[in-house]
């Protein structure tokens, strides 16, 4: 078993791009149970996000149950941004 699960939730570029609205901030598909449902196991979780714009997360941090223990912001982390997101995290 994990002793750290690294959740990497967001948006691409063809969800999100200049000239594209997106039409709410909600996590698209069926990000948000897949991560209610990785916090439900209670193993401390670091919660990254990659979008360009805002996501809703409400559900995963106002809860009664496990929440992130930190969350991340990437924004968009192109090409050498998963080396420097792994640098970061361990």
């Amino acid at each position: 078993a994990a002793d750290v699960v690294v959740l990497v939730l967001g948006i691409d570029k063809p969800i999100e791009h200049e000239g594209i609205d997106r039409a709410d901030t909600a996590l698209p598909g069926r990000q948000e149970a897949f991560a209610l449902r990785v916090l439900a196991l209670g193993r401390p979780t670091v919660l990254v996000l990659t979008n360009g714009g805002a996501l809703a997360i409400d559900a995963l941090v106002n809860r009664s149950g496990p929440a992130p223990y930190a969350i991340v912001e990437a924004f968009n982390p192109a090409t050498s941004g998963a080396r420097a997101l792994a640098a970061s995290l361990f």
